[in-house]
């Protein structure tokens, strides 16, 4: 009864509120069509350079972005992070979304640092850069984006498995700003000593190695034969080559066939080896690794003046090869000969030979008679022993 009252007295009441839930529900459909076109176009927004000037949007107002003389609009509401940043002729970058509009809708400030960027390799992607789009370049394995309107030198020879070096200056967001490719010509590296550094190169990062007192970058991606050989004071030889660009793109470690220590002096820093651990010794000035169970003995001390000779092993290490450690005899000693003189006696010739009679020289005589003075005696000396000559018995010998 209610119901048919309401419809006799109200007549538009039921239908007026259908038409509003109709009209409510395509709204809340639009809206969401033009929520999912707008998600489905924003891109990627990455420049740096310097600020011309800035106005903050606001809850209702859009606003104003120019760097590098490039305009940008802010959406409504957006705000950026670390936007302190934006102050006159900041030299920033920034990474945004934009929406269908090409309007930022979200992004964030960041102080621009420059950073070197040098590799060699093969081309295996490009997309030259335009006044207002960025390109890129991937070239030994790794990926650079260009920033708009950068062109690179050299950038014709860019064309795909071209071997080609990149010399460029990368801008806060990564982007290339200036840069140059060349084609990439290897040279031959030979070179033998001590290792006195050493970093491996990663898949993304390069490293380095000091042999011999020269050294060479190792291109990223880059792993030597034998390189678990460099450590500090193992003497090696490295056998690689070099690209365009000076970092060693192959290569091979090895022992030095004629590594020896020989060397004396004090021990200024001694760390004994275990059974599972390297230690290390520095003597005369001079450190060496002592291979993991190796034994030097008691007499290895810090201040110990010592001597350590021997081979060293094919990492450079003491204990592989036979090697000595004694104490420092510091320099040598000379004898100084003493004389020495005995009484003799010669027996004389059987059957009236004649004995030999002693002289001066001999006997050690002449200086002590030319002092004494005692030509008497030595005259009476001679005279007995040619008497008993005579009468086959045997010269004595007499040291007067």
């Amino acid at each position: 009864m209610y119901a048919q009252s309401l419809r006799r007295n109200h007549p538009l009441t039921l239908t007026g509120l259908l038409f509003a839930v109709l009209l409510v529900l395509a709204g809340v459909a639009m809206s969401n069509r033009a929520v999912e076109a707008q998600v489905g176009a924003e891109v990627d927004l990455a420049i740096c350079g310097e600020v011309d000037s800035y106005t903050a949007a606001t809850g209702l107002v859009p606003g104003a972005l120019v760097i590098d003389g490039q305009s940008f609009v802010l959406a409504a509401g957006t705000e950026l992070t670390n936007s302190n940043l934006l102050t006159a002729n900041a030299d920033i970058c920034l990474s945004a979304s934009l929406n269908a509009s090409g309007d930022i809708t979200g992004g964030s400030i960041t102080a621009n640092a420059a950073t070197a960027v040098e590799v060699c390799g093969a081309v295996t992607a490009f997309t030259a850069a335009t006044a207002a789009v960025p390109g890129s370049i991937t070239v030994g394995g790794q990926t650079f984006p260009i920033a708009a309107g950068t062109t690179l030198d050299g950038q014709g020879l860019a064309t795909v498995g071209a071997d080609l070096c990149l010399d460029a200056t990368a801008n806060g967001a990564g982007q290339l700003e200036d840069g140059t490719l060349t084609a990439n010509a290897t040279a031959a590296v030979e070179v033998c000593g001590a290792a006195t550094a050493f970093t491996a190169a990663t898949a993304t990062a390069p490293g380095s190695i000091t042999i011999g007192g020269q050294t060479f970058p190792i291109a990223a991606g880059t792993t030597l034969d034998g390189q678990a050989l460099a450590t500090v004071g193992a003497d090696l030889c490295l056998d690689a080559t070099a690209n365009g660009a000076g970092q060693l793109e192959d290569g091979t470690l090895t022992a030095d066939a004629a590594a020896t220590v020989d060397v004396c002096g004090t021990v200024t820093a001694f760390t004994a080896a275990t059974a599972t651990a390297p230690g290390s010794i520095t003597v005369g000035g001079q450190t060496f690794s002592i291979a993991a169970g190796t034994d030097l003995g008691s007499d290895v001390v810090v201040g110990a003046d010592l001597c350590l000779s021997g081979d060293l092993g094919d990492d450079g290490e003491i204990g592989e090869g036979e090697v000595e450690v004694g104490p420092n005899p510091g320099p040598t000693a000379t004898a100084t000969p003493t004389a020495t003189s005995a009484v003799t006696s010669t027996p004389a010739t059987s059957g009236g030979g004649t004995g030999a009679v002693p002289s001066p020289a001999s006997t050690g005589m002449g200086a002590q008679d030319s002092r004494s003075g005692g030509s008497t005696l030595a005259l009476a000396s001679a005279l007995l022993a040619v008497a008993l000559v005579a009468g086959g018995a045997y010269v004595v010998r007499r040291r007067i």
